[in-house]
């Protein structure tokens, strides 16, 4: 009884607000220092007329929010985001979350079947990049397996031609995607109740009626959370078109998302005056991604309501 209470005044030392306030220290400084200045110093140099050496002392009167709306790259990264979070939101999402279910449901080999949907995940991004863009641009690779096939009819130059290197530079983003929500969507789908499955195939149900009227349901905030983060991947993606950049011959900039075009004007080798200009594009970004958060946040509440 003695250890028992001991203990008991023990917690109550660490559930204190000193207490709460010391294991949360370490987590704040660094959200502060790596993530809330870094924002507060983009809204600033966005502000000021600054070329990367002069003082940043002259307000620039939100002549950078002006070029920014008038910029036809910016509107064109823009949309390149919004066809990867598309291709997120009807391929990489309902893809895991249907293995995710045909692997909850106790089928032969299902351990193999995890590690190799995982297997992306661990692959260096630099790697499939380079074995992706081998794949579509080499006479032998796509191209090579449609003339092969007798469909030569559909090779395209993926990379450069416009309207559909946009597309083709999120699928290896996409794929690489899908073994990570399985994973999530597994864990989730573990915790629903077995009755319920079991009531549900007393009652007739086919495999298709339990992923929707029971997985689903009982995994929706799961589910929203994977399309909230999807969205902010899909906002702030720039990787894939760093090492996959158009071919030859393709018109500048096309396959430009906002991340990629701000990360291109920041460290331009050929003048230090975009610096400013890029810390509005980031600030912009930043309110995007908060914005779209709340979308699809409010959405969720809305269909829950109803």
């Amino acid at each position: 009884m003695a250890v028992a209470k001991k203990s008991s005044k023990g917690y109550r030392g660490y559930a204190s607000p000193l207490g709460i306030f010391l294991f949360l220290f370490p987590a704040l400084l660094g959200y502060t220092v790596f993530t809330v200045l870094p924002i507060g110093v983009q809204c600033v140099y966005s502000l000021l007329k600054w070329k990367g050496y002069t003082p940043l002392l002259q307000f620039n009167n939100f002549y950078y929010y002006t070029v920014m709306f008038q910029d036809k790259y910016f509107w064109g990264s823009l949309i390149n985001n919004v066809r990867i979070w598309i291709l997120g939101a009807f391929l990489e999402i309902p893809i895991a979350l249907l293995l995710a279910f045909i692997l909850s449901r106790r089928v032969r080999g299902v351990g193999f079947f995890r590690v190799l949907y995982y297997i992306p995940q661990i692959i260096p991004v630099l790697f499939l990049a380079m074995i992706f863009k081998f794949l579509i641009t080499q006479e032998y690779g796509l191209n090579g397996l449609l003339r092969a096939v007798g469909l030569g009819n559909f090779i395209q130059p993926w990379l450069s031609k416009d309207g559909l290197s946009q597309w083709v530079i999120g699928i290896p983003g996409t794929w690489q995607g899908v073994g990570f929500w399985i994973v999530i969507f597994i864990a989730a789908i573990a915790g629903v109740s077995e009755e319920l499955f079991e009531a549900a195939q007393l009652d007739g149900a086919n495999d298709m009626q339990l992923l929707r009227y029971i997985t689903l349901p009982s995994i929706r905030s799961v589910v929203v959370f994977a399309y909230i983060m999807l969205g902010l991947g899909a906002i702030q993606s720039f990787m894939w078109q760093f090492l996959i950049p158009s071919a030859p011959g393709a018109p500048m900039g096309q396959n430009h998302t906002l991340g990629s075009y701000i990360a291109e004007l920041a460290m331009s080798y050929r003048s230090t005056s975009n610096l400013g200009y890029a810390s509005t594009l980031s600030v912009s970004l930043f309110v995007i991604s908060v914005v779209a958060t709340v979308i699809v946040w409010r959405v969720n509440q809305w269909s829950q309501e109803r």
